[in-house]
């Protein structure tokens, strides 16, 4: 599929799922959405089998491959994308496929001094404190090939679910899922991974 014919539709099919392109990203849209949009164009008289064989037609001819969405070295942001390597901003357009942005924009005079504050009080280990950092900036580049797991252990009223909040308000969401260890042996369970960036799973 060319880059001209995805920006004059502006939407494309991954992973089995369609995606709509909206405010600097590619959305999943409901296949149930597709249907109806698809229903006025056959007229009245529009069987399921047709708007479904229509459907599958329309996901063959805007297929995209994996690598071809969220371009390594990149990171979408509320106020355009991040070249990860210069903190160069640039404009988010239907050209640059991405399927999620961060609710949060650059700001490069910003301060952190909580976090740091919370950090020296639960975490004093400054080489722990790195490791979480550097755990976060996994988290929040989903094009990077590492299988990322981090496991908190420890007695009750230890911060722990801090963790879960900070993450959780970092990638958003929308973006998160809550499978437990065990459900990803369970069939189809794992399918609800696809396009999240974060997975939180409590275990006693």
């Amino acid at each position: 599929m060319s880059g001209q014919s995805l920006t004059l539709c502006r939407q494309f099919y991954l992973n089995g799922e369609f995606h709509r392109y909206a405010n600097g990203y590619y959305k999943i849209t409901p296949k149930e959405v597709i249907g109806k949009e698809i229903v006025p164009l056959l007229g009245d008289g529009a069987r399921k089998w047709q708007v479904t064989e229509v459907r599958s037609m329309l996901a063959e001819h805007v297929f995209i491959k994996p690598d071809q969405a969220n371009p390594v070295g990149f990171l979408p942001l509320q106020n355009g994308l991040m070249e990860l390597n210069t903190g160069e901003l640039t404009e988010l357009t239907p050209e640059k496929i991405f399927t999620y942005k961060l609710k949060h924009a650059s700001n490069e005079n910003a301060e952190c001094r909580l976090w740091q504050q919370t950090l020296d009080e639960i975490l004093p280990d400054k080489a722990i404190q790195r490791l979480i950092q550097q755990f976060f900036g996994y988290i929040i580049n989903p094009t990077l090939k590492f299988q990322k797991c981090l496991l908190l252990h420890g007695e009750e009223a230890t911060e722990k679910a801090l963790f879960w909040t900070w993450l959780r308000a970092l990638v958003g969401p929308e973006n998160t899922s809550t499978l437990q260890l065990t459900d990803l042996s369970a069939r189809f369970r794992p399918a609800e991974l696809c396009g999240k960036l974060l997975n939180l799973a409590a275990e006693t």
